[in-house]
């Protein structure tokens, strides 16, 4: 007698495939880091605009941004992270799919390693949001601490003082950034924008702004 195959037996179900929620999951984590992507890269692709309302007359000369620098070292946490947690699932020599402790590890590697890569791109979006202004006025001073806090510091080119450019370190010197410092005489508070590259150019044009609003001011 010859056995007859029930419809639908032999057949595994979706629900309780492992590869299958595997597969899924590594879908649904990919389509958010293409949305974290996107969403970086329109960002970055929009006009840079002060985050107050200028003055009638008023407009931006200068636009500093942090030097790449800032967003290798970001990158370069992330990939060490990434390494450690495929050099973990090689020293552990289990298979992803022969026990328990292969799942738990192929678990670990589709939780972590986006998580890392998320964390790369809120790092970026912060660090790219981090701008300093200098307009014929002002200069206006664009501050993201974390994801959730921003900052705006505003300072009269009149009031300003002193400006000066600080290298401190083995990194600042071979990759030349440094921080840009703005000391202001009314109430001797010293603005700092870190991982500025050399602003030479930039220092001079500023200097010049100052000047020429010292002397509108004391007309």
């Amino acid at each position: 007698m010859v056995p007859v195959l029930k419809t639908g037996e032999g057949k595994t179900s979706e629900g309780s495939n492992p590869s299958f929620s595997a597969r899924s999951n590594h879908k649904i984590i990919y389509n958010i880091l293409a949305l974290w992507l996107k969403l970086c890269y329109n960002s970055s692709m929009k006009t840079l605009k002060p985050p107050v309302k200028l003055r009638d007359g008023e407009q931006v000369v200068l636009t500093i941004r942090r030097a790449p620098m800032s967003l290798l070292m970001i990158w370069g946490a992330e990939i060490l992270v990434i390494s450690a947690i495929i050099t973990l699932l090689i020293l552990t020599g289990k298979s992803l799919d022969s026990d328990a402790a292969g799942q738990f590890m192929l678990l670990l590697i589709i939780i972590l390693i986006p998580l890392a890569l998320i964390s790369g791109l809120v790092g970026t979006h912060i660090n790219n949001s981090n701008i300093l202004f200098i307009t014929n006025q002002r200069a206006i001073y664009q501050v993201m601490p974390s994801l959730l806090s921003t900052q705006t510091k505003i300072i009269n080119l009149s009031e300003i003082e002193d400006v000066s450019f600080l290298k401190s370190g083995i990194l600042a010197n071979l990759f030349n950034y440094g921080t840009l410092r703005l000391s202001t005489e009314s109430d001797e508070t010293t603005y700092l924008f870190p991982f500025c590259g050399t602003p030479t150019d930039e220092i001079e044009t500023i200097n010049d702004l100052i000047s020429t609003n010292k002397q509108q001011f004391n007309r």
